[in-house]
């Protein structure tokens, strides 16, 4: 495949993640009002329950080629049985992540060097964590049944089943 293709084909996903993430952000951010507002523990603990439950939709958008609204109904039914695992993969980003800030606080304002390295470490965590989330959907999945759908033959995919 020529860089053009690869290029064209990448941006044929664009409008249906915008819309699918658009879908998840606005249902996280209705959820997520009430709890700020009131902090009261239900609330923030639904608010959690629905990021929880939306946060496969893109990869059933790539991989599957989901609509953007089949997307979110297959990663609630998909975390059905996936809850805790998805939740153990947040849980470890909201960790970092206030630890992260907490570093930022300590070190201030003042180092530009300082900021990036922490920026970039941030950055890193967040795409361990997407690949920890694609793992989880990798492992329960096989999407290689979706991704190569195009191609005449199937290629050879080696499978690790062990997390």
């Amino acid at each position: 495949a020529s860089i053009s293709q690869i290029l064209r084909k990448s941006w044929s996903y664009t409008p249906p993640l915008m819309v699918t993430f658009t879908l998840v952000a606005s249902a996280i951010f209705l959820m997520s009002i009430p709890a700020a507002i009131t902090g009261i523990l239900p609330l923030i603990i639904l608010a959690l329950w629905c990021t929880i439950r939306l946060a496969y939709a893109a990869f059933f958008v790539v991989v599957e080629q989901l609509t953007p609204m089949n997307a979110v109904k297959a990663s609630i039914e998909f975390t059905k049985h996936l809850f805790w695992p998805t939740a153990f993969i947040f849980s470890l980003f909201f960790v970092f992540s206030i630890f992260f800030n907490l570093l930022a606080q300590v070190s201030g304002d003042d180092s530009f060097y300082i900021s990036v390295m922490l920026d970039s470490l941030f950055s890193f965590l967040a795409l361990f964590i997407s690949i920890a989330f694609f793992r989880l959907y990798c492992l329960e999945r096989q999407p290689e049944q979706f991704l190569f759908k195009e191609a005449k033959s199937k290629p050879t995919v080696e499978r690790d089943d062990e997390l």
